[in-house]
């Protein structure tokens, strides 16, 4: 559930820029709908219910996505492609986009770069914890090599808490 979550949230601003592209009620009602869906499991990451339990994670080595990012941000020219009122069979194509988008970014590192959460002052890393387990971890600063407190949202993602260390300041 977590990595569908991470993959709509980081589309919600696609999603509502094709909301302002199209013109058939149906597609932006649609839109708005992927938006608001995305938007609220990306509020579920960030704001996870109180009984989560906190702990610490100790960071050996952390990943940037940088390099990734170009590439994923491709996927956002399809408003630019669009058009305003597309056949039945042109929705279906986007839509056979979106799932082949989704399996690629669910099941690669593609989960680091995610716009919606950039725009709410967050990042996604990826680290490998002195136990060698990866760990995408959910923070407002880069993450450092060291100790992190916050919780583990579900298992492989770590939301840090606010003024953790092994975080720059």
């Amino acid at each position: 559930m977590t990595r569908f979550a991470l993959f709509l949230s980081s589309y919600v601003p696609l999603f509502l820029m094709l909301a302002l592209r199209f013109t058939e009620a149906w597609l932006v009602l649609g839109c708005i709908a992927l938006a608001i869906l995305g938007a609220a499991l990306g509020a579920w990451i960030l704001y996870p219910s109180r009984d989560r339990s906190s702990g610490t994670i100790t960071v050996e080595t952390v990943s940037d996505a940088g390099d990734q990012a170009t590439t994923y941000l491709v996927s956002y020219l399809l408003p630019f492609f669009a058009v305003e009122q597309p056949s039945i069979r042109e929705v279906a194509a986007y839509a056979v986009f979106l799932l082949v988008v989704g399996l690629v970014y669910t099941r690669s590192d593609m989960r680091q770069v995610n716009p919606f959460l950039y725009l709410l002052g967050r990042r996604v890393t990826k680290v490998v914890t002195t136990e060698k387990r990866e760990v995408y971890a959910v923070s407002r600063r880069r993450v450092l090599r060291g100790d992190l407190q916050g919780a583990e949202i579900t298992s492989g993602l770590f939301l840090v808490a606010d003024g953790s260390g092994g975080t720059d300041g």
